[in-house]
């Protein structure tokens, strides 16, 4: 009789199992705050692909700004 209860709670489970996730999923998509949409990101390649040297890097347009006034700065005697 125990083994029969069991399989049908591990029937009911996996039978309700794919809507528990889907409204978890739902869930965290409402309570996770989207990225916001409107970076601007600067790539910069050096080099050649496969040569020694070579990198790419990307960087934020304010991070770029912040730097180039503070090496003004520095830079003038």
């Amino acid at each position: 009789m125990e083994s029969l209860r069991r399989e049908i709670q591990a029937q009911k489970f996996y039978k309700t199992l794919p809507h528990k996730i889907d409204n978890a999923v739902e869930e965290f998509k409402n309570a996770t705050p989207e990225p916001d949409p409107e970076l601007d990101w600067v790539f910069e390649e050096t080099g050649e692909f496969g040569q020694d040297g070579w990198t790419i890097s990307y960087r934020h347009k304010s991070v770029d700004g912040n730097q180039s006034s503070s090496s003004n700065k520095s830079s003038d005697p």
